[in-house]
């Protein structure tokens, strides 16, 4: 059985809470399942909860004239979906599921009753906001100045922090990502995915694993490709 409160108190929007507290936000939050592949919500739709991940993967991603980028992925301790809480309530992204996911949901009135009674936790939130501000700015610095060979090396290198999981043959990026989303995930095509991603192979540095997975067989050296 799934420890939430437990989950709650790692959650960096959390910090500072006493266990009582945590305690109160569980009996308020509500369990849901979603099956792999699962649309969670769509863009543009109306956004009523806040979504912290128990158990799964999740995909934000958003479409426009037939393309798709990917502006990241969200693991288990995470949350997403707390910009329409605080903002206009219309959904900017979509989000799905990679895997079988279970999370917790806070509506938006429990959510802004728990931001009242826990000034702290505004503070985190805000903390939290400016720090995928900044990820964001570095993305777009990425798209405007960087080639995509640069793009797709730096963000193997952060999937590889995030998901990466030591393996005998090197570093294993643990979600499912084929050229089709890694060109989403970097702003570019699949056809251009593949020939950077032979070139990487031809370096010794990243070879496709089983199960439509990445395997970086020398990150070192893939590192080094960009500084």
């Amino acid at each position: 059985m799934i420890n939430t409160i437990a989950i709650l108190g790692k959650i960096p929007l959390f910090k500072g809470l006493k266990a009582t507290e945590l305690q109160k936000i569980n009996k308020i939050a509500r369990i849901k399942e979603f099956t792999k592949n699962q649309i969670i919500f769509s863009e543009n739709s109306l956004g009523t909860s806040l979504f912290i991940i128990l158990t799964g993967k999740v995909k934000i991603f958003a479409e426009h004239k037939g393309k798709k980028k990917i502006f990241t992925y969200i693991a288990p301790g995470e949350f997403f979906g707390e910009l329409a809480l605080i903002d206009d309530p219309i959904r900017t992204a979509s989000a799905q599921a990679l895997s079988d996911t279970e999370v917790l949901t806070i509506n938006r009135d429990e959510f802004k009753k728990i931001l009242t009674k826990h000034p702290d936790m505004t503070y985190n939130l805000m903390k939290i906001l400016a720090k995928r501000l900044r990820f964001a700015d570095k993305e777009i610095e990425s798209l405007s100045f960087c080639n995509v060979f640069t793009r797709v090396v730096k963000s193997l290198i952060a999937l590889s922090k995030k998901y990466g999981k030591t393996v005998p043959e090197g570093k294993l990026i643990d979600i499912k990502l084929d050229n089709e989303e890694l060109a989403e995930l970097t702003g570019t095509v699949r056809e251009v995915i593949i020939r950077v991603l032979k070139q990487l192979d031809n370096l010794g540095c990243v070879k496709h694993a089983p199960g439509r997975k990445i395997l970086l067989t020398n990150e070192n050296k893939l590192i080094t490709l960009i500084n």
